[in-house]
């Protein structure tokens, strides 16, 4: 089960009759390619020699994604932290999606009840992970995770508010926990999302803080500010300032680094450019 908000997943395309330039046109039929690309800054100015793809997306008439392509590191923006990449081709049957491939994986889907039941995952050599899911009502409650080296499994438990937010996920990895938290503002929009270790149990003896996000928004709820530090590291946060099209697209994220923690000086480092293809 993914997070409620990545660097990835927040960035929200909504499917508009709109053109590649952001005009009306007679024969627009839907969006089919979003491209992202990434240009770091040298000496203070954007570099174009240096522009690389960020992000790439193709959807299919009913507007559900065929051909996803990301850099590698979904919760980060710059080219240090980008080191790989990855292809998603996905395949849907009746509305669901039902595989999901990759030059290195496979991933199968299976559900009950219209709900998600498990996620196959297999590698060159075969099945090497499991995942099944627990519902109460429509909320994922509980998932577990059993690798083929393993027989211990890793155990999921989602917790939620009275506005069905997803506020917690206790993971219970045998010899240690790790706990994600979300906080939200009065508009149910994630505000704060801190994970911490505990060893050697969820009542904790000792923690240690993996990472924290926060996010800050407009008033029609979309992104303005995102701040996230590298794992493990209080002194090196990235930023992301976005900047969307009349229609409410992201249009372009200007990307800062701080060396001196979540409140230090941030220096642009790189620009995020957007483009939109519609058939």
């Amino acid at each position: 089960m993914k997070k409620p908000l990545t660097i990835l997943s927040i960035i929200v395309i909504f499917i508009t009759g709109c053109s590649q330039n952001d005009t009306d046109l007679p024969n627009v039929k839907h969006l089919c390619n979003v491209s992202a690309y990434l240009i770091p800054y040298s000496y203070g100015l954007p570099n174009e020699k240096k522009k690389e793809l960020w992000r790439e997306i193709n959807y299919n008439n009913d507007s559900t994604i065929s051909y996803e392509y990301y850099s590698e590191g979904e919760n980060y923006y710059l080219p240090s932290i980008l080191s790989n990449s990855h292809l998603e081709n996905n395949i849907y049957e009746n509305g669901l999606l039902i595989e999901k491939y990759g030059f290195f994986f496979r991933y199968l889907y299976s559900y009950q009840n219209g709900h998600l039941a498990s996620i196959k995952s297999y590698s060159e050599s075969g099945l090497w992970e499991t995942e099944n899911f627990e519902y109460s009502g429509d909320k994922v409650v509980r998932m577990s995770e059993t690798y083929t080296y393993s027989t211990n499994p890793t155990v999921h438990n989602y917790f939620y508010d009275t506005s069905g937010n997803l506020t917690k996920d206790s993971i219970n990895k045998s010899s240690y926990y790790v706990i994600t938290v979300w906080d939200y503002d009065s508009h149910n929009n994630v505000i704060k999302e801190t994970e911490i270790s505990h060893f050697p149990d969820e009542n904790k003896v000792y923690s240690l803080v993996h990472s924290v996000r926060k996010y800050e928004y407009d008033s029609a709820g979309r992104i303005q500010v995102a701040m996230i530090n590298e794992d493990y590291s209080f002194y090196f946060f990235q930023k992301g300032i976005y900047h969307y099209t009349e229609k409410g697209l992201v249009s372009q994220i200007d990307v800062y680094l701080s060396t001196n923690g979540i409140n230090g000086t941030y220096e642009q480092k790189g620009v995020i450019m957007y483009e939109y293809n519609y058939q």
